[in-house]
């Protein structure tokens, strides 16, 4: 044992004896992440410090429904809010506005070299307006550059912690490089096979591993679907021209069967969130791994 633990310890016996607490180390911040994608991100660069809160678990929609008030308590004791943004998690913009002064508010989608994509158009996309596509998690490259950006954010909360955050980064983005790897061998087999999704959500896979670019039911799930699109996409998927057609579980999958129904292509479920993923580290490696093998499955010219 060398001279200065020799001499804490000894420190510390003197404060038991004598009957004086000894002082406690500093809390780690309180941490809340608001989906599934992110807070696994966040928890894996806190492993082994403290664990974040996840605010909205699968079954709940970050878009404009009204917060619980066990949600409403969670944002009440966060030290650190991490989001995507603003635009996206549309039901925090008041519950953000009134959080007491201090509070860190981390925006993913503005994090350095975080690449924020915009909405394409469609055929009924012109009543939506302009906007930017928000499944920045759904790029390995983004969750490599949210992984520094959170990382960041807790040191300079928590400068005690700092060294255990980096380390956590390092790894982690090492993970998520190797998940990448083995993702784009799987998404070989499925290169430039034509599918439909049921809304827009997937343009940071489709670029990343060179797929096919999809017909898509909706923009938004908000939007709804179009008849003119839905025509479109029954000739296509009529004439052999869409291997695969994908609904989400969040969402009502009767139009894709109806799309589906009398004609040779598949139906498969994809979820871009993670619903019935258990929340933690491994949570962002099963999801994209998940997105992957049932991609890849309904995808395959044969099966």
């Amino acid at each position: 044992m060398n001279t200065g633990a020799r001499y804490l310890m000894q420190a510390f016996i003197v404060l038991a004896f004598c009957g004086i607490p000894a002082a406690p180390a500093v809390a780690a911040p309180k941490v809340v992440a608001t989906i599934l994608p992110v807070h696994s991100l966040v928890a894996g660069v806190m492993k082994g410090v403290a664990e974040p809160d996840l605010l909205f678990d699968a079954a709940l929609s970050p878009h404009g429904m009204p917060l619980r008030p066990s949600q409403m308590r969670a944002l009440g004791d966060a030290d650190i809010v991490v989001r995507i943004a603003p635009q996206f998690e549309t039901a925090l913009v008041r519950p953000l506005a009134r959080l007491r002064p201090g509070v860190r508010v981390l925006t993913l989608a503005g994090a350095p070299a975080v690449i924020v994509l915009p909405r394409r158009s469609g055929a009924d996309a012109a009543a939506l307006g302009p906007g930017r596509d928000w499944h920045i998690w759904l790029s390995p490259d983004n969750a490599v550059a949210m992984i520094a950006a959170i990382a960041a954010t807790l040191a300079a909360a928590d400068p005690e912690n700092s060294e255990a955050y980096r380390r956590n980064a390092d790894r982690l983005s090492a993970r998520v490089h190797r998940l990448d790897a083995r993702l784009s061998a799987k998404f070989r087999a499925a290169h430039k096979a034509p599918f439909v999704v049921f809304h827009d959500a997937y343009q940071y896979l489709e670029r990343h591993y060179g797929l096919a670019r999809p017909g898509i039911v909706v923009i938004t799930p908000e939007a709804g679907a179009g008849a003119r699109t839905i025509r479109a996409l029954r000739q296509r998927i009529g004439k052999g021209q869409v291997r695969c057609v994908f609904s989400e579980p969040q969402f009502s999958s009767r139009l894709v069967r109806a799309l589906v129904e009398g004609t040779d292509a598949r139906s498969a479920s994809l979820d871009p969130i993670g619903r019935g993923v258990p929340a933690g580290p491994d949570a962002y490696f099963t999801l994209m791994s998940a997105l992957a093998d049932t991609m890849n499955s309904c995808l395959a010219k044969s099966r």
